[in-house]
């Protein structure tokens, strides 16, 4: 639907709700890979949330003062030894997830930015000749190129970003809470004026990627 002018609301905008099933019902043919990239992004967080665990027993169990007196030397290095080869494995599985689960999103992205594209292509070609009289050839291959390289780009970094840090985000407020609720309670102080900070940043933000869109029209 075309816009009534350059960088006007459209009128017939659709909900952020609808626009994500729509995009699930093009991911749809490689839900298994889907399936898969996700559990290698929760391996990954549960590997990322593990190191800090281990270097707290470290520090509580073999260095703090007060143990290495009641523990033997020995034992007290044959417990640094595990913790520290647990922590050296869980950056192996770190580094190892990350490709894998990269790989499947960089592959998965290239196949549904390929299948948008051949959509786009197909209802282009079905529209009028007014219609692509009325529109600058830019304008039209710049829905074509720009706006699916875009998605592209959402698919490969803002989407296991945006998961990777919402998933590590609850795990660090679960373990928090299991550990000392009162640091939870400091630690969140700051989480309200984020969010509402960062409402008011994208307000302004919004309107200059739709500049942005319209120049490279």
């Amino acid at each position: 639907t075309p816009l009534p002018e350059r960088g006007a609301k459209n009128p017939k905008e659709v909900a952020r709700g609808e626009i994500i099933k729509r995009l699930y019902q093009i991911v749809r043919p490689y839900r298994w890979k889907l399936i898969i990239m996700t559990i290698a992004m929760v391996i990954t967080v549960m590997a990322q949330m593990s190191i800090p665990l281990i270097t707290k027993f470290i520090v509580d169990d073999v260095l703090r003062e007060g143990n290495m007196s009641l523990v033997e030397p020995q034992l007290a290095m044959r417990l640094l030894g595990k913790l520290t080869l647990m922590i050296a494995i869980a950056y192996v599985v770190i580094g190892t997830m990350r490709v894998f689960g990269n790989g499947i999103m960089a592959w998965m992205s290239g196949r549904v930015t390929a299948d948008l594209r051949s959509k786009l292509h197909q209802q282009m070609q079905r529209l009028t000749m007014s219609y692509h009289g009325k529109r600058e050839s830019g304008e039209l291959i710049g829905r074509v190129m720009n706006d699916t390289g875009e998605l592209k780009h959402f698919l490969v970094e803002g989407v296991p970003y945006l998961f990777i840090n919402t998933l590590s985000f609850l795990s660090i407020g679960v373990i928090l809470l299991w550990l000392n609720p009162w640091l939870a309670l400091f630690v969140f102080l700051p989480v309200p004026l984020l969010i509402v900070g960062g409402g008011w940043f994208w307000k302004h933000l919004v309107p200059l990627f739709h500049k942005r869109g319209n120049r490279n029209s």
